[in-house]
């Protein structure tokens, strides 16, 4: 899995236009973003580290600039909510097409195409359900737990698996209680998660993965033209030094993702995307060897 040069150069003619027209100088300013939420540490000091190197990167051009994170961590619907109120400056998350709507995203996926690949916890008892040959069709049969406000839970439902909903921790309890057959998560987030709730009987399922597509961006508020600009700007820096490549595959929880694929059966979601985000969504397909077949 690696980023690929003709997808970067696409990405920046994306942005181009958006940013000829929005950026300014900055004066020296405060930028408030989240705090790490308890078990995702790992990768928010990746987020954290891109933003610290957007921010070195566009000083020249933009000004000094300060990140503050606030003093309250916050789920992902929370931290929405916040941006949308001026509580936060700037938010990184899966994207969804009522979010791009609602928020000004930045679009250039911060984890290339992996952050669409989702992998199962499920019990002790579990495992047994989860056989190597089952389909598709077997495993929707089954009941999966997601957050009440994540992309994810109306995609499964729409592709027509059975979920249920609840927050980020109790779901990992559901589980271990047997109230629900299996919890999809993130590839990018096995790692830290594995570690964290091990002890909560949470068991990696060893034969499947879905995929759909699915990006992490930036996204600010609607409004702030300006903020969008900057990171841009930064973002495609670092995609022109190679930096955003390297920091990249260079993070565990990545290296870790690329073991867990292998040799798993892969199952495509459909899902909606963005007229933008499906066009460098079919990009990156085209100019990257990927673990997905149409």
């Amino acid at each position: 899995m690696r980023f690929v040069p003709s997808l970067f150069v696409f990405l920046l003619l994306v942005q181009a236009d958006s940013l000829a027209k929005n950026t300014v100088s900055f004066s020296a300013k405060t930028v408030f973003i989240p705090q790490a939420v308890d078990g995702t540490e790992i990768q928010y000091a990746y987020f954290l580290s891109v933003l610290h190197s957007i921010a070195e990167l566009t000083e020249q051009e933009f000004g000094k600039v300060e990140l503050v994170q606030v003093d309250i961590p916050m789920m992902q619907d929370r931290q929405l909510a916040a941006l949308g109120g001026n509580g936060l400056d700037i938010v990184w998350s899966a994207t969804s097409v009522d979010r791009e709507k609602s928020y000004l995203p930045i679009r250039i996926p911060l984890c290339n195409n992996m952050f669409g690949y989702r992998v199962f916890f499920t019990s002790k008892e579990g495992i047994a359900k989860f056989s190597k040959n089952m389909s598709i069709e077997q495993i929707k049969q089954l009941i999966a737990v997601q957050g009440f406000d994540w992309p994810d839970t109306n995609i499964l439902k729409q592709n027509g698996f059975n979920v249920t909903t609840s927050d980020y921790l109790t779901a990992f309890r559901l589980l271990k209680e047997q109230f629900v057959d299996y919890y999809p998560r993130g590839i990018l987030e096995i790692e830290n998660e594995q570690k964290t709730h091990a002890a909560d009987g949470a068991y990696l399922e060893p034969h499947h993965v879905l995929y759909y597509p699915n990006f992490s961006y930036f996204f600010v508020r609607k409004d702030d033209h300006r903020l969008a600009a900057r990171l841009t700007s930064g973002l495609n820096k670092m995609i022109a030094n190679g930096e955003l490549e390297r920091l990249f595959k260079q993070q565990s929880f990545v290296i870790k993702a690329q073991q867990i694929l292998k040799g798993r059966t892969i199952h495509k979601l459909k899902v909606e995307l963005s007229e933008e985000s499906a066009e460098i969504e079919k990009h990156l397909r085209r100019f990257m060897k990927a673990p997905i077949e149409d």
